[in-house]
This record gives structure tokens, sequence and C-alpha cells, in this order.
């Protein structure tokens, strides 16, 4: 799902003008510093070699009630074991110290697929595309952490007046979401909002692990 928004230095907020699903994500990346002046998506673009990210560790700690929302990304070895659930989970067990999580291994094929897209950007507009988490987004505009799942009707009740109060018109978008779930749209409005911040160059939470070997920023905002 991928929400797109125009945005301009004396916009009060951003217009958000389109919403899509997509079922891959290298058309939108191979787009960034031209159609798209910065992308912020809901995947982990960076995996450590071993241990957890300082990074998800500070995010999950303050999501609160929503902190099982952050899954904890699995060294990078883990990837090449993305058909076969116990061995990877083995294998994150040996590196990380923690298993894998059902829901995290199925996100293995999109983490690949996300990791190649990345691998074709030169570093410039590669630098323009920043892991961000919807959660965090929430948090960051509603003061406090979500106090209902995204998927039950109060989390969406509570999620859509975050987005009304920013000044979002979500009703085009949620009413007949375009694919997948509703929630989904949901996710990907609130992380044009983050976008639209990083675009202008306001203040934003950064939660950054530091340079990476191959010098991909490892880094997450909300």
């Amino acid at each position: 799902m991928a929400a797109r928004a125009s945005v301009g230095p004396d916009d009060p907020v951003p217009s958000v003008s389109s919403v899509t699903f997509h079922a891959e994500i290298a058309p939108i990346l191979e787009t960034v510093g031209t159609e798209i002046a910065l992308v912020a998506v809901d995947m982990p673009t960076s995996l450590p070699d071993h241990g957890q990210r300082a990074s998800e560790v500070a995010v999950r700690s303050l999501l609160g009630p929503r902190r099982a929302s952050m899954f904890m990304s699995p060294p990078a070895a883990v990837l090449d074991l993305r058909d076969d659930f116990d061995a990877a989970n083995a294998r994150c067990r040996d590196l990380s110290g923690k298993g894998l999580s059902r829901q995290a291994f199925h996100l293995l094929p999109k983490i690949v697929e996300v990791d190649a897209a990345l691998r074709r950007l030169d570093p410039g507009p590669a630098a323009r595309v920043w892991e961000a988490h919807p959660e965090l987004a929430f948090a960051r505009r509603n003061g406090a952490p979500m106090a209902h799942p995204k998927r039950t009707a109060a989390g969406v009740a509570e999620r859509l007046v975050v987005l009304e109060d920013a000044g979002i018109d979500w009703r085009p978008w949620v009413v007949s979401p375009p694919a997948g779930d509703g929630d989904d749209v949901i996710d990907a409005l609130v992380l044009t909002l983050t976008a639209a911040d990083l675009a202008l160059g306001l203040e934003v939470p950064v939660f950054d692990d530091g340079p990476t070997p191959s010098g991909r920023p490892s880094r997450i905002t909300g």
C-alpha cells in the first residue's frame, strides 16, 4: 500500500493525492529523487549481523501497549532461510539470542525485496528512503501510544481522529480502500505525514544505529 502526498513550504498540511496498492516496491523507489522527493517505508531497510538493532529496541520501549507492533528484525543471515521457519528460527536464536516470530518470518520475502530495490539505487536517492514505523508516528502525534490495537474498531477510530486532527481527509481512502485492509491504508496515511515532515526539514524522532558496513543508514523514524 502506498499513499502519495504533495507538500510545499507554505502548505499547512500535506495534501494526499493518491492511495494505491503496489505488489512490488521497486517501481516506487526507482522514482525517488525524480517524481518522489522522499519515501517513508514500513519495512526494515537494514539488518544486523548479530544481536538486535538498538533502534528497534528503543522504539519498542516507547510504544507501551503497542510494543508488539515492532517486530524485531532478524540478522541478515536469516534471510537465506526464508522458506524454512524452524531453520530460520534456530539461526536467529544463535545470532541474536532471540527466536524469530511467525509474523517476522512471513515478512522475510518482503525484506529481501526491499533490500534488493535499495541496492539498485544510487547513494543519494537511497538516503531519501527512510524506515518509518506507523505506531511511532501515531504515538508522536497523539502524545502517547495508541490505546487500542489498530485492527479493532476502537483502534481504527482513535487513529482516524489523529489523522483528522493533522488535517488529513481520510474518507476518500479509508471508506473504500483500493486494496488490502483498511488499517494498511491508515498506516500509509500517517506515514505521508512523517515523510512530509522529513521533506520539509521539520523535527522528527530518529533512532539511529550508526553507519552500516554497506554505508546504508540504519535508522527508524515515525
